[in-house]
């Protein structure tokens, strides 16, 4: 007795359309950025010739990290932003002199 792919994935879809469609864009974005990564390793490590150790970095380090909390600053200029203890911040929150780890 053999089983249908379609039936073995059935138990791992959500229900409804919109579990679906949420579901298949979040497979072709995770498939767009292990391909980008890829691509971005081989290109900076073969062609410009960088250490990998610099490629690491630069990709999937401090600067994404960096970049991604200024990206969201600049999505949101009106928002403000708080510390746990209450206290507003006037720059991105992990960099501020009152956070609080």
């Amino acid at each position: 007795m053999s089983t249908q792919p379609t039936q073995l994935a059935r138990p791992l879809l959500p229900g409804g359309r919109s579990g679906r469609l949420l579901t298949a864009s979040n497979l072709v974005f995770t498939l767009g950025s292990g391909m980008y990564l890829t691509a971005g390793v081989l290109y900076f490590t073969e062609a410009a010739r960088l250490p990998a150790g610099q490629v690491g970095f630069g990709l999937a380090g401090l600067v994404p990290l960096v970049l991604g909390i200024v990206v969201g600053h600049l999505a949101s200029p009106g928002r403000r932003y708080h510390s746990p203890s209450g206290t507003p911040l006037a720059g991105p929150a992990p960099l501020h002199a009152s956070w609080k780890l």
